[in-house]
């Protein structure tokens, strides 16, 4: 299954073989390389479980493209065009093309996103684009200056991963998006391998103040088939009974996620000095399950107006905080989520199997490629393989790269052509981490860096 559900592909990469020649000194082509690292960086860095890309590598010589093809154009969620001096040339991919956009020219947006993306291996100005493509953002993977037509960017040039990433980005943005329209009306499946003796992970989804609604239904949602949302607890009760229920549940949960923003919520109606949410994130920072506190990444607390709400979020994000257990995040919707599937992921898979080596490694994208080929060979040797998560913020992406380094059996820090204090900021964390479950005596967990 894709990451989109109701498609059998996330993507379609739509490219003529003349531009899949094989690189000096390798055996594959430059789609072979983009497929990989396009493939790559969305599974393992942005976490798209289940993502599937397909190109046409499959066919045989005699297949007929109005039966492959256009079975997988009508099971596609977005179509890549690889637009190059060779591709403008082709009937076959203008085919493509225009079979994409007939199918899908009622739905072509979602929200401001397009899901034709026009990837140019040459610099063709907009004036001489097919006009499909004329109102979509074009993403350069050529080394052209000025009015030259240029080249295609080698995946050995240290430019290649800067111009990758808008793609990965954009990519992301939209199956994200699309995947949060169908989920409330596509049934979501079910995760194999759960049953009785194998449940799956229970989540406290807390209540939240009224203009979060919505993103606590999205998150309900999103995660709702990849583990238990416990019943959510009334904010009706009087504190007394509130607490004892929230205590309760939190004491079953493997999970809370607690949502706040600048309103506090709906006030306690027998204890006027807290609200509901914020009750039910400090009952559950008293208890031993892991906790996700989220603010909005733009929330500044100068514009929260209940001042003891904006004390208790100033104490949360500067106090001293011991307990393990507690990630304060701020980030945009998209991360939130991620983070969110990410955490149930790793309950679900627990510590592993006895006696499985596992690996977690991490980079930065201008060696990722390299990473991944790791990670490969790794595999190969039967080892569970695991990429931190990344961000665009470099502080949130450390902060991610803490918590999984919590989880590591064996760390892998692969760096090449970073800046110095980004390998140093890595190397103090899981310093300080070591030391930390050395000193909880947990050390074990942590074998290798």
């Amino acid at each position: 299954m894709s990451y989109v559900p109701s498609f059998e592909y996330d993507i379609f990469i739509s490219f003529t073989h003349a531009d899949n020649d094989r690189l000096p000194g390798k055996k594959f082509g430059w789609v072979d390389e983009f497929h990989y690292q396009l493939e790559s960086w969305l599974a393992r860095r942005r976490g798209l479980e289940g993502l599937r890309i397909w190109r046409d590598r499959e066919l045989q010589g005699n297949t007929q493209f109005n039966v492959a093809i256009e079975n997988r154009l009508d099971s596609t969620a977005l179509f890549f065009v690889l637009h190059s001096r060779a591709y403008r040339k082709s009937d076959y991919c203008r085919k493509e093309l225009d079979w994409f956009h007939h199918k899908y020219r009622d739905s072509l947006l979602v929200g401001e996103n397009k899901r034709i993306f026009n990837i140019l291996l040459n610099n063709y100005p907009p004036d001489d684009w097919h006009p499909v493509l004329g109102n979509a953002i074009g993403f350069p993977m050529h080394d052209a200056e000025g009015d030259e037509l240029g080249d295609f960017i080698l995946p050995t040039d240290p430019e290649y991963p800067k111009r990758l990433r808008p793609i990965v980005d954009a990519a992301e943005t939209t199956l994200e998006a699309m995947r949060a329209q169908q989920a409330t009306a596509t049934p979501a499946p079910a995760i194999p391998g759960s049953s009785a003796e194998d449940p799956l992970p229970r989540i406290f989804l807390a209540t939240v103040a009224d203009d979060q609604d919505d993103l606590r239904e999205r998150l309900f949602n999103e995660i709702g088939h990849r583990a238990q949302v416990l019943e959510e607890i009334p904010p009706t009760l009087a504190y007394e009974a509130h607490t004892q229920a929230v205590a309760t549940a939190l004491g079953s949960a493997d999970l809370s996620v607690h949502v706040l923003g600048a309103s506090p919520g709906r006030k306690i109606k027998d204890c006027r000095e807290t609200s509901y949410p914020r009750e039910q994130a400090e009952i559950a920072l008293t208890q031993p399950v892991h906790q996700i506190l989220w603010l909005p990444e733009d929330l500044s607390l100068g514009d929260v107006q209940d001042p003891a709400y904006r004390d208790w979020l100033q104490a949360l994000e500067t106090g001293e905080r011991e307990q393990a257990e507690l990630e304060l995040v701020r980030c945009g919707t998209p991360d939130l989520i991620a983070l969110t599937l990410d955490r149930i992921e790793e309950i679900r898979k627990g510590s592993g199997p006895d006696g499985e080596l596992s690996f977690l490694i991490d980079t930065h994208q201008k060696d990722q490629r390299y990473a991944f080929r790791l990670g490969d060979l790794l595999a190969a040797q039967g080892a569970d393989v695991d990429f931190n998560q990344e961000s665009r913020d470099p502080v949130r992406s450390l902060a991610y790269f803490e918590h999984s380094v919590r989880q590591a059996q064996n760390l892998v820090i692969l760096f090449g052509r970073v800046v110095a204090p980004w390998l140093q900021d890595r190397v103090q964390t899981a310093v300080k981490v070591l030391g930390e479950q050395f000193t909880a005596g947990e050390h074990e967990t942590f074998q290798h860096l």
